[in-house]
């Protein structure tokens, strides 16, 4: 909520099925230019993706080339600590 208007609504089971944490081997250059891809994170040799649309993500690193090292599903705390942040930073609200 964002000045007393209900600003977003979710789907349990949508959320946990769209994100999903990638890894990756291939250069974050490379990588941080993936549409579905929320952030992406240096971590040591491998890059972290963490994906708002794991199959579009999927398909996307397929087609680039990118061979995916590890796949993980998000929990939901996860998931609601990022959705809160996109709410702070979009529509100025604070929980």
């Amino acid at each position: 909520m964002s000045r007393g208007q209900v600003v977003g609504r979710y789907e349990k089971d949508t959320l946990l099925g769209n994100y999903a944490r990638f890894w990756t081997n291939a250069p974050i250059e490379l990588t941080r230019n993936l549409d579905s891809a929320y952030c992406v994170i240096e971590r040591g040799p491998q890059v972290e993706i963490i994906s708002e649309d794991q199959s579009q993500t999927e398909l996307d690193m397929n087609r680039l080339g990118f061979e995916i090292t590890m796949k993980q599903s998000m929990k939901m705390a996860e998931i609601l600590r990022i959705l809160l942040k996109e709410g702070e930073e979009v529509y100025g609200a604070y929980y």
